[in-house]
């Protein structure tokens, strides 16, 4: 079967910003139509139309042999924006409190004058694919906003090895405290990036799309498969609350097959796939009516005879052990998906370093630091002042004594109760909020305010 495109620009692509120029991603079967565009199917804008047999996409060769009919979308939910950022926030937030305890980053406090301000570049040690780049924004939002983010990158780029990603500029001790925190993640969700590349230029032109799988790190789904979109693959399903699979503990549990598929295709409103291990279970979910089928473990000869059974019946996709050496073996059967485990759950770091440029470092100046000497390591020193009065003293006295550093701000001064902690909104019943009253906004408020970032 050829695939011709309903009108219109592949309107997926451009929402996701690609700029991925040595991966054919007009190969790629049915990226997602702008949801706002109806020009009369039913597709959208942009969608390709499974039962046309008139033209192929932008640069693919057709495919010999028959090929199982898509007629679902590669991406049933969309990772909701709003969704994204409160992970990202929550997740930066845990990451600094588990890397500076009660004490903070003693090693800058104890090497780095209070007012030393300069720049670090961020750099590619390797070449792959970024992604991760709103995490390093959120990680200075919650250090010090006084820190101006610059990057020259987006999620999805291809960066080469030794190009700098973008500079960080502003206190250092503070930029050194968020260092490996933001290089943790932006490492990791980079090397996801980089690995889905790999496997979609590896099926490039042969019409099959890389999926991901639920096998991710717990507490970074989302940013996990946002980082597998920004390497132009597709997320499978969100979690067990979007989409119905139905595996072979399912069917055990419900007294096999038949009963199984009954249940689940009975359900309104969700949408449907079964897995199946060997053609004998395909024929009979055919039989049933499913149109979505997932292909466990089968090799690719078997792939290409199910291709061949299902007979555009059903849209097919296989699963398991599925490894960029063979993934190209797996699409040249006419399966219109792959579901890769291992772009999430088993993907290399990307080295990315960050560098301080001494020739930019700066002569101590008077600055508040943002991490107090004095206070670093009190019983209280992770949370706002508890008491309702401006101190008296300043919490820095500038070497020349004038210009001191503004007073303790007063409970009424502050957008959540002064005892909260820090990560923490305490003044919002979302508890993964931003931070609005914990210890780096307050030290934020008590500075005088934000920079404006890049």
């Amino acid at each position: 079967m050829r695939w011709r495109r309903s009108g219109g620009t592949d309107a997926g692509d451009e929402a996701r910003g690609s700029r991925r120029d040595d991966v054919d991603l007009a190969a790629r079967l049915g990226a997602p139509a702008d949801a706002g565009t109806d020009d009369g199917t039913g597709m959208g804008a942009g969608a390709l139309d499974p039962w046309a047999d008139d033209d192929v996409p932008p640069g693919a060769p057709a495919a010999a042999g028959p090929r199982g009919r898509v007629d679902v979308d590669l991406e049933l939910v969309e990772i909701p924006p709003d969704d994204l950022a409160r992970a990202i926030r929550r997740s930066v937030a845990r990451a600094l409190s588990e890397d500076l305890g009660d004490r903070g980053d003693v090693t800058s406090l104890a090497t780095v004058p209070a007012g030393m301000t300069g720049t670090a570049e961020l750099v590619a040690r390797a070449a792959g694919v970024v992604a991760g780049t709103e995490v390093v924004r959120a990680v200075f939002e919650q250090v010090d906003a006084r820190v101006v983010v610059h990057l020259d990158v987006s999620d999805g780029d291809h960066v080469t090895a030794g190009q700098v990603l973008g500079t960080l500029s502003g206190p250092l001790r503070s930029i050194l405290t968020g260092e490996r925190t933001l290089l943790n993640f932006l490492g990791h969700l980079s090397g996801i990036a980089t690995r889905t590349a790999a496997f979609v230029a590896a099926v490039a032109g042969t019409g099959c799309a890389v999926r991901d799988t639920r096998k991710t790190t717990p507490g970074l789904r989302l940013l996990e498969k946002a980082a597998v979109r920004a390497g132009g693959g597709y997320s499978h399903r969100l979690g067990l609350h979007d989409v119905i699979l139905v595996k072979d503990n399912h069917i055990a549990a419900a007294g096999g097959l038949g009963p199984a598929v009954a249940g689940a295709l009975a359900r309104e409103g969700v949408h449907v796939q079964v897995e199946v291990t060997d053609l004998g279970q395909l024929d009979e979910v055919l039989a049933l009516g499913v149109t979505d089928v997932l292909l466990d473990n089968f090799t690719p000869e078997q792939v290409r005879q199910a291709v061949q059974r299902a007979d555009r019946r059903a849209a097919l996709e296989a699963s398991g052990t599925i490894t960029l050496e063979t993934v190209g073996d797996y699409a040249a059967t006419g399966v219109g998906r792959v579901a890769v485990g291992a772009i999430t759950h088993s993907a290399p770091n990307l080295d990315i370093a960050l560098d301080v440029r001494a020739e930019d470092l700066e002569t101590p100046t008077y600055l508040s630091s943002v991490w107090s000497d004095d206070e670093v390591g009190g019983e209280d020193w992770l949370r706002p002042p508890d008491t309702g009065t401006a101190s008296a003293e300043p919490e820095e006295a500038a070497p020349d004594g004038t210009d001191p550093a503004p007073a303790l701000p007063r409970d009424e001064d502050l957008e959540g109760p002064s005892a909260s902690p820090a990560f923490v909104d305490a003044g919002s019943d979302d508890p993964d909020a931003a931070s609005e009253s914990g210890l780096f906004a307050w030290r934020e408020r008590q500075l005088g305010g934000q920079q404006d970032r890049d």
